[in-house]
């Protein structure tokens, strides 16, 4: 068994789950097309037969050996860390790679429950499949966090003023979906009507109009030619479709310097949402998935190059465990990139408010803690697909209402990776909050000191609210100047 911290740092970073995050084991699979065939077929036959609770979906990705060996992999190195200091005694440098192999074991043991789950499933006990998916579910809590009660009923409350006042045009379309909404979330019109005149909750995480000025003199001085580079894609009044969004993605990279440093954009076959893939220096997204929005054109290519440039620099740092990104570091992560989208843009919006309240809904918070329990997938794919529609301003004929299940069906995907709720994308609804208050505080600091921050904040994949993610990065260069 390895005691040298290098050593036992440098069989971290080899093991292949090291390398990619939580939710891509849940993937088709970027080069296969009988997977994404797979995925496909069993996407419409959820949207055709509504008595399916849960997509027969199959993870090609999830591998029985290889999460073994993982397994092993990763229980060696906490034990290794452990004998470790045992005879040199604890330090920064050996209590973050214990917790980084401590998350990364964590993740595996949720693969492996899914696992459980699927062949649970396939011969049909359907109680242990039950049990599997909320171990799974825990899992993912245990990892990211729950939502907050408060800010849950805060959101859920918006959208029930939203249903009632739908309702006071009978006979409408969205009267009647509002209704069924309502239903849905097991309320009775008092109930409805109490919740609806609660006092709504004060926000106080939103980016000052202040900080969204100066941040964004600050980011076009860090990277000059950002602006022009975004400049062909800026102010359009019409959809961008996937095929031709790419040259704003390579503008993106080529703006931040990541084009000389190897990085490309790669359109898929599927419908995937924009991610970055550090380990291949490349972002990809799907050629099925939903076209640009005006601001989406713009604020997508520029959130995803944060993202690959915090990987870059960070993998070029000379401390082994300044390369991977440091745990619990995925909520600021998250947040930051949405943050700077909204200063580039000027448009406000609260980062993962969907994916915040699909995960309450999955875990049963909409329902009396008496009787609260794991949701379905299909019980929250109705709910969200009708609140969808009670916020539509076109018309909601045949083909929006379709156009609407079939995005939520996409949405809920994404709360519900391998079948169980996953708690992971919470980290932008949480990181987004996080994310506007730091930027709030840089905002007032001098010119110098903001820039030298954000560049701070650019060298790698930790969290600059954490001191001690602080430390391991050197200090925050505005430490003196706010007195800490």
């Amino acid at each position: 068994m390895h005691t040298n911290l290098a050593e036992l740092t440098a069989s971290y970073a080899a093991e292949p789950y090291t390398a990619i995050g939580s939710n891509e084991p849940y993937g088709p699979g970027k080069d296969d097309p009988a997977a994404l065939a797979q995925r496909s077929a069993a996407r419409q036959e959820f949207l055709d037969q509504d008595q399916l609770q849960w997509p027969n979906l199959a993870y090609p990705l999830l591998v029985e050996d290889d999460l073994i060996a993982a397994e092993k992999a990763y229980n060696g190195i906490l034990n290794g860390v452990i004998a470790h200091e045992s005879q040199a005694g604890e330090a920064p440098e050996s209590d973050i790679l214990y917790e980084m192999a401590a998350r990364k074991l964590a993740e595996v043991y949720r693969h492996r429950e899914v696992l459980r789950l699927l062949g649970h499933t396939a011969v049909g006990h359907d109680e242990l499949a039950e049990l599997s998916r909320s171990r799974a579910a825990n899992m993912s809590g245990e990892l990211f966090g729950e939502p907050d009660e408060a800010s849950f009923r805060a959101l859920l409350a918006d959208d029930i003023r939203q249903a009632l006042a739908a309702q006071s045009y009978p006979g409408t379309v969205k009267s009647i979906l509002a209704y069924e909404y309502l239903a849905l979330l097991g309320l009775t019109q008092d109930e409805a009507e109490r919740i609806a005149a609660e006092e709504p909750a004060s926000e106080s995480y939103e980016l000052q109009d202040s900080t969204i000025e100066i941040i964004r003199d600050d980011w076009y001085a860090l990277f000059p030619d950002l602006e022009s580079a975004m400049a062909p894609f800026a102010g359009r009044d019409y959809d961008t479709t996937p095929t031709e969004a790419q040259p704003a993605f390579d503008a993106a990279l080529g703006a931040v310097g990541l084009l000389e440093r190897g990085w490309k954009t790669r359109m898929l076959g599927g419908r995937q949402k924009a991610d970055t893939d550090g380990p291949k220096r490349t972002i990809t997204y799907g050629a099925k998935r939903k076209n640009f929005t005006p601001t989406s054109i713009i604020g997508t290519p520029v959130h995803e190059s944060i993202h690959a440039l915090r990987y870059q620099n960070g993998s070029e740092q000379a401390e082994p465990y300044r390369r991977a990104g440091l745990p619990g570091s995925l909520e600021f992560g998250e947040g930051f990139p949405v943050a700077i989208e909204q200063v580039l843009s000027g448009v406000r919006r609260i980062p993962g408010l969907k994916y915040d309240l699909q995960i309450g809904l999955l875990k049963g918070m909409h329902l009396p803690e008496d009787i609260r329990r794991e949701q379905s997938y299909r019980t929250v794919d109705e709910i969200m697909w009708r609140r969808a529609a009670l916020q539509e301003t076109t018309p909601l004929d045949a083909a929006k209402v379709a156009e609407l299940q079939s995005d939520t069906y996409d949405s809920v995907m994404r709360t519900a990776r391998g079948n169980a709720r996953d708690n992971r994308d919470i980290n932008y609804f949480n990181g987004g909050r996080k994310a506007a208050l730091f930027l709030n505080e840089t905002a007032k600091l001098p010119v110098e000191i903001r820039r030298a921050r954000l560049r701070w904040v650019l060298s790698g994949r930790f969290d600059p609210t954490n001191p001690k993610q602080v430390a391991l990065f050197g200090g925050d260069p505005a430490a003196a100047y706010l007195g800490r």
